[in-house]
């Protein structure tokens, strides 16, 4: 068996409660071993008494088993007189003492005494830096603290408009006595959008990245500022040309090409990758909600690419069906991979390491501004060429039919356009109307699924048995619909006059073969 106890100091008698007593925990101790009925054990230990505490009246309250790690049942005859309404509450014991405070030990007072940075540094030369920290106060400063250092355009640390980078945070840990001092070194490596004029450090930070880590005596004099110069390197990545093929169809595969080059310096190394983006568009101007995306390009940086270097990419892409005439083909190189169609700008401050491992790794850094000329025009011809699904012939006998009897009917379906259908099935329907135009009032009376890709100038036949609605008598027309891809399930009725029944909803949009200038001789 084992539980732990606890020693607390508490401003009255009842169980310990930081809320509540205000009380505070001035030590931890385990115990290991069973504890047979009616023995007992000893324990003597030290406490240290809060520094803070004003003198009074307190008490020093000793909690066994204070986790309630085993199973007790407490006797009417082993109450605690002192707080009888709670649970187990003869586990614990208060003795009043007397404390007399306001002798605390005096304060320590951490600065930064020497500071010292490279005087120039970039992307390929890291930012070394040296310094030291002084406990000048007359008190130890115990435990561990940050350094933390910052690299900004203004010697003052969070100025209004300053643009500041976060460069990271050295722990030193051991603390410091009256007078001491300790110094390091270290070095960081900069994301290239980093830019700045003075180093700005800064000691007592703790672990959550928040000031004040020790309580010192004054804590104004942890800061400490040092001249230094980084300035970046932007590249500037245009597109020089787009070319595509003189001959190019809806809907179909074509490869275009495009070539970039870097006007500005070289392309960081850490750079490891960007993304070139394609899009089409009728416009001249581009407009972003009017470009369609053709595709995404990835381009590698492991070789580099150099000041005024340049590379050339080629891509297959799938062109819109339907469309035809003179298009617009845009290249955004250097794209914004969240949304490729806006530039996503370049960092003036920030994490670092963020921009440094992550940020700048899939992204060429061109300098404030420097994405707006990333988008590059060119154009292509596209020929019309799609599908068109028509219905050539549709016999029906020539004596007509009876109310509640069937009649046989044959069709044909011609594919009239200029490119096989890319869809191999569809669903031609027919339905009954006292009229020669399909409405919701009109009756589907069969259906038949054709499988298959109807190639251009081809057609096939159909044969479908209809059944004439009982009570019916006049004249009608039936409508044969093909590539009809309205919903047949609703057409549940089998008898009665038509126009008393809504019929299936019919949509141009809805069918399977998509014909864009073809759609309107599908009945």
């Amino acid at each position: 068996e084992h539980w732990t106890d606890t020693i607390w100091l508490s401003r009255d008698k009842t169980r310990p409660n930081a809320s509540g007593n205000r009380a505070i925990l001035l030590a931890t101790l385990q115990h290991q071993g069973a504890l047979a009925v009616g023995s007992s054990y000893d324990v003597t230990t030290q406490v240290k008494l809060p520094a803070q505490v004003a003198s009074g009246t307190y008490y020093i309250t000793v909690w066994s088993d204070s986790y309630d790690v085993i199973l007790e049942d407490t006797l009417a005859s082993n109450l605690n007189p002192d707080d009888i309404n709670e649970l187990d509450n003869n586990n614990y014991k208060a003795r009043a003492i007397d404390v007399i405070g306001g002798f605390a030990p005096p304060p320590p007072d951490l600065l930064i005494s020497a500071l010292s940075a490279s005087p120039l540094a970039s992307t390929g030369s890291a930012l070394s830096v040296t310094w030291t920290v002084a406990n000048a106060g007359a008190g130890e400063a115990a435990g561990g603290w940050n350094d933390v250092f910052w690299l900004s355009d203004k010697p003052t640390l969070n100025a209004p408009g300053a643009k500041q980078w976060y460069l990271g945070a050295v722990a030193h840990d051991g603390g410091a006595a009256p007078g001491a001092s300790y110094t390091q070194s270290t070095s960081f490596a900069l994301n290239p959008a980093a830019t700045g004029q003075y180093l700005i450090a800064y000691t007592d930070y703790n672990a959550r990245g928040k000031p004040y880590a020790v309580v010192e005596s004054d804590e104004e004099n942890n800061t400490r500022v040092q001249d230094t110069q980084v300035l970046p390197a932007p590249a500037d990545l245009q597109v020089l040309t787009i070319a595509a093929p003189g001959e190019n169809f809806s809907g179909e595969k074509t490869t275009i090409s495009w070539t970039v080059k870097n006007f500005g310096a070289a392309v960081w190394e850490g750079t490891r990758y960007w993304v070139d983006s394609v899009y089409l568009s009728p416009d001249p101007v581009f407009l972003p909600e009017r470009a369609t995306s053709l595709g995404t390009f990835v381009h590698s940086n492991a070789a580099g690419l150099a000041a005024g270097a340049s590379y050339t990419e080629s891509a297959e892409v799938t062109l819109p069906r339907g469309i035809g005439g003179n298009f617009y083909l845009y290249v955004i190189t250097d794209a914004n991979r969240y949304d490729p169609r806006y530039p996503a700008g370049e960092a003036a401050a920030g994490d670092n390491a963020y921009y440094r491992d992550t940020y700048y790794s899939a992204s060429a850094y061109e300098g404030i501004g420097g994405q707006d000329n990333n988008r590059g025009v060119g154009s292509i011809p596209v020929s019309y060429r799609e599908p068109d699904l028509k219905v050539t012939s549709l016999r029906v006998p020539g004596a007509g039919g009876q109310s509640g009897g069937t009649l046989t009917v044959n069709y044909t379906v011609s594919n009239i356009g200029n490119r096989d259908t890319r869809e191999n099935s569809w669903w031609d329907r027919l339905f009954l109307s006292k009229d020669d135009s399909l409405d919701t009032f009109d009756l589907q009376v069969a259906e038949a699924q054709h499988y298959g890709v109807l190639n251009a100038g081809d057609s096939y036949v159909g044969t479908a048995t209809v059944k004439l609605p009982d009570g019916i008598a006049g004249a009608f027309s039936l409508l044969a619909f093909t590539d009809s891809e309205a919903d047949s399930r609703l057409a549940w009725w089998n008898s009665n006059i038509v126009p008393e029944y809504r019929g299936v909803g019919i949509s141009a949009n809805s069918d399977a073969v998509p014909e864009f200038r073809g759609e309107g001789n599908n009945i």
